[in-house]
């Protein structure tokens, strides 16, 4: 499964943030809040406290023109999005609950379950704000019960995916298990499991 949070949703909601504070950004200006996204935004482990805690660091941003920004809540603000969308206005499940229920979908048996609790690697090039790693193996675990859990942010995520493609395409023994589009289309996701396993 995949979410529909992108990571221009979360630097649209942190642009938005920071319009209603009063800075203003025409849309020329979404590079710029991209790159205060990936410098300066992190994944809050308890959001509650950190709203609340009034020993918050701010961070300050210098734009092209000199202006010095100040980043304020907005940092973990933005990102909160991926754990609980409606603050961006979609009623969906935040990534925690997406895995959760991806893992638990899988009918192989608990002991699977188990595994793939154990497993979680996060990958992408959202996944670098910062703290994700934690947050997301606390939000998982509070789903499961009897379960251990935990979640891999290897510090390459970011490319992690395009990586491991081009590892498994250069081996010679990768050919016959690779799906075509007109398998997948004729016989369904089930090709996938005669193909590869």
């Amino acid at each position: 499964q995949s979410s529909d949070i992108s990571g221009d949703d979360i630097t649209d909601y942190l642009m938005q943030l920071l319009e209603d504070r009063g800075y203003k950004f025409s849309r020329v200006y979404k590079e710029i809040v991209q790159d205060i996204k990936v410098q300066l935004c992190y994944v809050s482990l308890d959001f509650n406290h950190e709203l609340k805690n009034e020993a918050f660091k701010q961070e300050e941003y210098q734009l092209p023109d000199g202006e010095m920004l100040v980043i304020n809540q907005e940092r973990f603000k933005a990102p909160e999005a991926f754990f609980n969308p409606g603050v961006i206005g979609k009623e969906i499940r935040g990534i925690h609950k997406i895995i959760y229920d991806s893992i638990m979908k899988c009918n192989m048996g608990s002991a699977v379950h188990r595994d793939l609790m154990k497993n979680i690697i996060v990958s992408g090039e959202e996944t670098m704000i910062k703290g994700i790693g934690g947050r997301l193996q606390q939000e998982v675990a509070q789903l499961v019960d009897g379960y251990q859990v935990s979640v891999e942010a290897p510090p390459e995520r970011g490319t992690s995916a395009w990586i491991g493609g081009a590892l498994f395409a250069s081996q010679e023994s990768s050919g016959p298990t690779w799906v075509r589009k007109s398998d997948y289309e004729e016989n369904g996701p089930g090709i996938v499991q005669v193909k590869c396993f």
